[in-house]
């Protein structure tokens, strides 16, 4: 693997904090810094642009005039549980009769749900979720209910209009919308918007907080106007308890939705205690958020242990395969946790070439697949023509039938045989740590307030030739300090080599840390390597 560590700018020789700022704002191309910066009301699309949104709204509260009772059909990642959780909260707040229903685990859909828990249920309101076949909903009619469903995900035209035909209402964002890149969470909010229109209310604005929280978690565009104007709005305006709980005292922006929110949703989901996540966006009782939060905690803490009595086995098989470019990691069929993906991203740390974390299920082998290097593992993945494979170019899952494994793997190998690996982080500057100061801090993370897909935070590179290597938490996270300045350096969750020679060189985000009584100027390690000059 060839690592390469470059900058967009060289600011070494830059006077002052601003010099850096503009020269990295004009490099990233920004029309109009002010309105991309300050984003307001004017960069949300109106309401009526939402198809169908009208039809979905009119049947939502004639249903609240007739008392008909609701089941809000929840997703299970964040923007799942948020979307639902606007939803409920929105429907209590008419004084509907509403039920909550979320899958276990991962799964995704109402596919293979129990249509007997819909006796008694009226309408279903769906959040975040579709099918690619029909079939699924057919079924849920079948019991007599109305279905509503609010999404962000691709829709065939022809499930659009087979939709249309037995009577279901799809407000999507990805139909005929100015903003296919909205989340479930803020599509399902604005419906909400709407339906306060039309009852002269503004309850929904003290739901833009739960929107925000999945449109940054599910990795939509902050290049989008709209969805950057949505964020600054609920930034300023954090209003659920549960999310508060979890934020604590950090200021509520993307990063934090990042680091704090969606890793404790997503534990939930991998150990299977989906009740949690749903439960901590909709209770309002302190005492409740307290456990639920503490449950939360738990559920990470149970997660991590079982990577950690995972790894050493895996670690064993990778130390077996050191000379292959594509390496395949064989993990117990029926685990506690659904954690392919967590074991697979700690496992690319520690060996830098695509590789696949899979288990047997059935009649196929199945799990995550991890790549740096390349540009598209999952295009070498389809190539192969075995198997199948979705999510994003180096992380995504994939199953392969068992007789066709070994063919499987033959292929891939061959394919990658010729290939060069370049791992390339590019940072959007190059300073030195005496050009790290409180100020340049402070602005940086007013612009990376807002920020995630297409708009990454502003990162930097900075490297130090006088420091020592330390660590964190008993050897769990790495650490470096450069002693001309005492900034430090931190790489969480560290799996790699503790062996450093020649000069330090980092790139990642810019923060004050607080650690004991002592703040600290701080480089959060996104990649790093060091060298030497003759």
């Amino acid at each position: 693997m060839i690592k390469q560590l470059t900058a967009k700018i060289d600011g070494r020789e830059m006077e002052d904090d601003f010099e850096i700022i503009d020269a990295i704002l004009e490099a990233k191309n920004i029309d109009d810094l002010d309105s991309f910066l300050y984003p307001n009301e004017e960069d949300v699309l109106p309401l009526e642009e939402l198809k169908n949104i009208d039809k979905a709204a009119q049947a939502i509260l004639d249903g609240v005039c007739m008392n008909d009772t609701f089941l809000v059909y929840y997703d299970t990642d964040v923007d799942g549980c948020t979307s639902g959780s606007i939803a409920t909260r929105y429907l209590q707040h008419l004084g509907a009769d509403v039920y909550t229903y979320i899958n276990e685990g991962k799964k995704h859909g109402i596919d293979g749900f129990d249509t007997d828990l819909l006796d008694g249920v009226d309408i279903v309101w769906i959040v975040d979720s579709i099918q690619t076949s029909i079939d699924a909903y057919k079924k849920l009619l079948d019991k007599n209910v109305q279905i509503i469903i609010t999404d962000h995900h691709l829709v065939s035209e022809k499930l659009q209009q087979e939709m249309k035909d037995i009577g279901i209402i799809l407000v999507s964002s990805a139909v005929e919308y100015g903003n296919p890149d909205l989340s479930g969470s803020a599509t399902t909010w604005k419906l909400c918007q709407y339906m306060d229109y039309l009852n002269l209310d503004d309850f929904s604005d003290g739901l833009i907080d739960l929107a925000a929280t999945g449109l940054v978690s599910d990795m939509c565009s902050m290049v989008s106007p709209e969805n950057r104007a949505i964020c600054d709005k609920a930034f300023k305006n954090l209003k659920n308890p549960g999310i508060k709980k979890i934020n604590g005292g950090y200021d509520f922006v993307s990063r934090n939705i990042s680091f704090g929110v969606a890793p404790k949703i997503n534990a939930a989901n991998r150990v299977n205690e989906n009740d949690l996540a749903m439960r901590v966006f909709l209770s309002n009782d302190e005492d409740e958020i307290n456990q639920i939060v503490k449950g939360l905690n738990q559920c990470r803490e149970k997660q991590n242990q079982i990577v950690d009595e995972i790894m050493p086995n895996l670690i064993k098989q990778g130390d077996e395969q050191l000379g292959a470019k594509c390496k395949f990691f064989f993990v117990p069929s029926k685990m506690d946790a659904e954690i392919s993906g967590l074991l697979g991203n700690k496992l690319l740390e520690l060996y830098s070439t695509p590789l696949l974390v899979i288990g047997q299920h059935g009649e196929e082998y199945s799990g995550s697949a991890r790549a740096i290097g390349v540009k598209s593992f999952k295009k070498y993945f389809e190539d192969v023509g075995i198997g199948w494979s979705g999510g994003h170019p180096n992380a995504f899952g994939c199953g392969v039938p068992l007789s066709k494994f070994e063919e499987f793997k033959q292929k891939i190998l061959e394919a990658l045989a010729e290939v060069e690996f370049i791992s390339e982080t590019t940072a959007d500057v190059q300073i030195t740590p005496e050009q790290v100061t409180d100020t340049l801090i402070k602005n940086l993370n007013s612009i990376n307030r807002i920020s995630g897909a297409d708009f990454e935070p502003i990162n930097v590179m900075v490297e130090t030739d006088n420091y020592d290597v330390k660590n964190m938490s008993g050897g769990k996270h790495l650490k470096i300090v450069d002693n001309d300045t005492g900034m430090i350096f931190v790489k969480w969750n560290y799996n790699g080599s503790w062996d450093f020679n020649g000069t330090f060189r980092a790139i990642g985000t810019l923060e004050k840390a607080h650690y004991g009584r002592t703040d600290y100027k701080q480089l959060t390690i996104q990649d790093f390597d060091t060298y030497t000059t003759k």
